[in-house]
């Protein structure tokens, strides 16, 4: 139990107290999520179309399903290839975009620096870059 001290002087104490079930199965980290950024790359687009349409044609082959034969085995084996590619092709992104923001960051730095432009110049040359930073 644990004893949470309030800002307002009083004679009651807040308690809390978590209940569970102690035979539960231990909860893992929570939800997987994947990047946003990955639904824009045309990369893991085409990889992502050619396992939609690999489980497609799968479960267009069963014919007459029957309680046996359905889609049901065929999904949960093609959620786990996507989520497999996805993990696969963050890193490479993130490092492609790490690069591209620090040469853009050296280019802005350099712009502000260069003693040869006016003030008005470094703010145009600095504010194109920055725009391409944001986006």
């Amino acid at each position: 139990m644990e004893h949470i001290a309030l800002a307002i002087n009083t004679d009651h104490s807040l308690v809390s107290a978590k209940i569970s079930n102690p035979g539960l199965p231990e909860q893992g980290r929570g939800q997987w999520q994947m990047p946003m950024f990955l639904l824009k790359d045309r990369e893991f687009q085409d990889e992502a179309k050619k396992l939609a349409k690999k489980l497609e044609n799968n479960i267009d082959s069963l014919g007459k399903r029957t309680h046996l034969a359905n889609h049901k085995p065929h999904t949960r084996s093609s959620k786990p290839k996507s989520k497999n590619l996805a993990i696969r092709m963050s890193p490479n992104r993130l490092s492609k975009d790490g690069k591209k923001t620090s040469r853009l960051e050296a280019e802005l730095a350099k712009a502000w620096n260069e003693p040869d432009r006016s003030e008005p110049e470094k703010m145009a040359l600095a504010s194109s870059i920055q725009d391409k930073l944001n986006n």
